[in-house]
């Protein structure tokens, strides 16, 4: 989640778990504890894939939270003797967990158990930024800090189960429709390799539905609001003729681990484009990166360079807002992000790719 909600959850960590007496400051050490995860975004790895994958390792691991709470904890109760070693060992360590606990909800990906070589977890039943979650958690920021009392402990555990029962519900609202898009999957007969039902912005009431196949992906909208009707997809070319290109691609290879293999390619002038297709939405995704480039009539590989984030197209977010309430938003999204993905990716890598690079 974004960092501001990290550092409310971690004040309400720290109220509940040692703020009987001094709210204000129990308040105040959760919320910095939970901040320490976020400030591994001043590495540089020295390239955008590994800036991108790297993120929420090391920093997000409960393993390595486990290990360095004692150390953390011992520093505390030498600066502040408020409160017993124990109570400092529980608001700190909680105060690390919770946070990649919650981060492992969204769909970015945080390695939990690092340096341990499993894919990351993506739960994706919340989005990053989502107001009806982080609202709670204000409410008592700013309860304590204006009225650091007693009382104070009971908003905090208040403000967490209010908080914890919204996720309950994302994760109940994504099972739900996993169930409802296996369905589809089966009735509508697509071959169907991943599957991937993520919160859409700042909601959970939409999802957005991505289903990896041999050679397309598909994109689809689904909502809590929507009557028993068919789910409409629309269909992509991933760019499977281009993978002999860049299998062997360690960038490549990276890329496809964190992401649970749902990255699209694509050529763009002389450059060799990989999407990942978990965030975003057609045609305007957050993570591209260049990984090969064409030059002397051969593909070389360049150090990984991210690219900025094209533009939404105009009225997206509108229609977005409508697809809620009216499943007929479909068509508006359909033909917003239709054309732009046929303009930058020819169907099957196109014969003028193919003559050009061999693909």
């Amino acid at each position: 989640m974004d960092s501001v909600t990290q550092a409310l959850l971690g004040g309400a960590v720290g109220v509940a778990v040692a703020g009987r007496r001094h709210p204000r400051r129990a308040w105040l050490y959760g919320a910095l504890a939970a901040s320490l995860p976020d400030l591994d975004v001043v590495i540089d790895y020295g390239n955008a894939v590994d800036n991108f994958t790297r993120h929420r390792g090391f920093t997000h691991s409960w393993l390595v939270h486990t290990a360095v709470a004692p150390v953390l904890a011992s520093i505390g109760s030498r600066f502040d003797r408020h409160f017993s070693p124990g109570q400092w060992l529980l608001l700190v360590w909680l105060a690390l967990v919770t946070h990649a606990g919650l981060d492992a909800l969204t769909v970015y990906g945080t390695q939990l158990f690092w340096p341990l070589h499993v894919p990351p977890v993506t739960g994706g039943s919340v989005f990053i930024i989502d107001p009806l979650y982080t609202l709670p958690l204000l409410v008592l920021a700013v309860f304590a800090m204006l009225r650091p009392v007693a009382s104070t402990r009971r908003g905090a555990n208040v403000a967490l189960a209010v908080s914890t029962a919204y996720l309950v519900f994302g994760l109940a609202a994504q099972h739900h429709v996993e169930r409802r898009v296996a369905g589809e999957i089966f009735r509508q007969g697509i071959d169907a390799d991943a599957v991937d039902v993520t919160a859409a912005p700042f909601t959970t009431a939409l999802w957005r539905i991505v289903i990896m196949t041999p050679t397309h992906y598909l994109q689809g909208f689904a909502s809590l609001f929507d009557p028993d009707d068919a789910i409409v997809f629309t269909r992509f070319d991933r760019g499977a003729a281009l993978e002999p290109l860049i299998r062997k691609n360690p960038h490549y290879r990276r890329l496809a681990w964190f992401s649970h293999g749902f990255i699209a390619l694509a050529v763009d002038e002389n450059r060799l484009l990989a999407t990942d297709l978990r965030m975003g939405s057609e045609p305007s995704y957050v993570f591209r990166f260049e990984l090969l480039r064409h030059e002397d009539g051969a593909w070389r590989e360049v150090t990984a360079r991210r690219l900025p984030r094209p533009d939404a197209p105009a009225g997206f977010f509108p229609a977005l807002l409508k697809r809620v309430f009216d499943p007929r938003g479909d068509r508006q999204m359909v033909a917003m992000a239709q054309p732009l993905q046929q303009d930058r990716q020819p169907d099957e890598c196109g014969e003028t790719q193919a003559d050009q690079y061999g693909c």
